[in-house]
C-alpha cells in the first residue's frame, strides 16, 4: 500500500510538472492594434494560439463612451455570433480560423462629440481541454481623426439614422450541401436584410448573415456554416432615413 501511495504521488508530481512545461504553449492571446482614420478608427484584433481548438474564440470588446461599431465595417463570415450594444461588441470567432495565427478588422466611430478614451477587452476559449482566457493586449488608445463619423451623409449637413424593420420570410427552402434559402417580398427601399437563428426554443437570437436588400421580392442564401446548427430565423431590415 505504501509503495502504491509512492507511485500515486510520483505519478502526480510528473503530471503537474508536464503541465507546467507545456501551459506556456497553450494559448499565446489576442491582442489589438488600433489606426486612426477618417472618422474613426480602425481596431484589428489579432489571435495566436497553439494547441487544440475546441470552441469558439470570444472576445469581448469595450470602447469608450461614445463609441460605437460601424456594422458595415465588420467581416461577418468569421464569426458563428456577434452582439453590439452602444460601446459594447462580442464576436465568436469560428474556430476554422484559429488553428493559425489570424486577425480580423473592423471601425469604431464616435458620437456627435468626438470623444477620446481607452478600449478594453476580454477573451476566452477552450483550448487542448481547459478553459483559456485573458485580457486582450496592445493598443488602448482610441482617438479620431476627425471628419464625418460614420452617422452623417457624405456632404456632412445633415444626420441620418438607422431603422430596423422586421421582415417577414415568405418561404424557406433547404438547398443540397445543408445551404438555406430564405426568401421575401415587399421591400420599398434599398438597405441590408439582417437574419437572425435560433437553435431552439428558449435559446437566443444571434445573427447568422447579412446580405444587401433587393427592392421587391428577394432572397438570402446561407451555407451550412451561417446556419450554424439553427432550426429557426426571423429577418430584418436596416435602412436608413
Amino acid at each position: 500500500m505504501r509503495l502504491q501511495n509512492l507511485f500515486c504521488r510520483s505519478m502526480l508530481a510528473a503530471c503537474c510538472c508536464m503541465a507546467m512545461a507545456k501551459s506556456p504553449l497553450l494559448a499565446d492571446g489576442v491582442t489589438r492594434s488600433v489606426e486612426p482614420v477618417e472618422g474613426g478608427c480602425k481596431v484589428t484584433l489579432a489571435w495566436d494560439f497553439s494547441g487544440k481548438v475546441e470552441s469558439d474564440l470570444i472576445i469581448e470588446e469595450r470602447l469608450p463612451e461614445g463609441w460605437t461599431v460601424d456594422d458595415s465595417t465588420v467581416p461577418f463570415g468569421s464569426f458563428d455570433a456577434t452582439w453590439f450594444s452602444g460601446p459594447v461588441a462580442k464576436f465568436a470567432v469560428k474556430p476554422s480560423l484559429l488553428a493559425s495565427a489570424g486577425s480580423i478588422s473592423f471601425t469604431v466611430v464616435p458620437g456627435g462629440d468626438d470623444p477620446a478614451g481607452s478600449s478594453s477587452g476580454k477573451w476566452m476559449m477552450y483550448l487542448s481541454g481547459a478553459m483559456r482566457k485573458g485580457t486582450v493586449a496592445g493598443d488602448s488608445s482610441i482617438a479620431s481623426l476627425g471628419g464625418t463619423n460614420g452617422t452623417s451623409v457624405a456632404n456632412g449637413t445633415s444626420d441620418t439614422t438607422e431603422v430596423e424593420t422586421a421582415l417577414a420570410i415568405s418561404s424557406f427552402k433547404v438547398l443540397g450541401g445543408g445551404a438555406i434559402e430564405l426568401t421575401y417580398s415587399g421591400v420599398a427601399k434599398v438597405g441590408t436584410i439582417v437574419v437572425e437563428g435560433c437553435q431552439g426554443l428558449g435559446k437566443g437570437w444571434n445573427e447568422v448573415k447579412r446580405a444587401t436588400a433587393s427592392i421587391g421580392d428577394g432572397k438570402v442564401v446561407m451555407s451550412s456554416d451561417d446556419a450554424a446548427g439553427c432550426s429557426f430565423f426571423r429577418m430584418k431590415l436596416l435602412t436608413e432615413e
